[in-house]
């Protein structure tokens, strides 16, 4: 499973020739084909922006990781908390960002920006069930452009009523249900 965020098609794309055959189905939620573009881009490039990552020079480890620390406290955090996200779920996004390791964001950052669109590659894997999971209002790949790429894919698509993003905290319940409906049908498909 590839998502959220982690453009999962582009990461996928390399090794779809070196499938494993133990792969019994290949799922992409919140991820769309290729880099952001529009706001979230503009976004994220602000936000490298801010911890002093620009023109491929990133600051050393103590000080990107306070800058980091700053981005949350005085942007993110703030931004979560006037949308309404609820306490526990801005708990969880302050440990998941602040714990992970800086320069991996930063290349991740960057990976989001650059990927290339390689859903055609991805296509020719057509042995392999596949799903595509986003919320009806995703902020950062347009519910339609996921669409298409289901449908480019030939995947099953599961569009999460009132979720954006994150449909596994906005809505789980619902979430849970099309990743465990899927996955259940693709192993016994596999077993029968």
């Amino acid at each position: 499973m590839a998502g959220p965020g982690t453009t999962g098609l582009a990461e996928s794309g390399r090794v779809s020739s070196q499938v494993p055959g133990g792969v019994v189905s290949f799922t992409l939620m919140s991820s769309g084909p290729a880099a952001l573009t529009g706001p979230r881009a503009a976004e994220l490039r602000a936000m490298l922006a801010a911890i002093g990552v620009e023109d491929g020079d990133v600051p050393a480890l103590a000080e990107l990781r306070a800058k980091i620390f700053d981005l949350w406290q005085g942007y993110l955090k703030p931004q979560a908390e006037q949308a309404g996200v609820p306490g526990p779920i801005v708990a969880f996004l302050a440990r998941r960002m602040l714990g992970n390791d800086p320069h991996a964001l930063v290349q991740m950052a960057w990976h989001l920006l650059t990927a290339p669109d390689r859903t055609a590659e991805l296509s020719r894997l057509d042995w392999i069930p596949m799903l595509v999971v986003y919320g009806e209002n995703d902020n950062s790949w347009s519910p339609g452009a996921q669409e298409a790429m289901a449908g480019r894919l030939g995947a099953r698509r599961v569009c999460i009523p009132a979720a954006a993003h994150s449909p596994a905290v906005e809505a789980p319940a619902a979430t849970a249900t099309a990743l465990t409906r899927f996955w259940d049908e693709a192993e016994a498909a596999r077993a029968a």
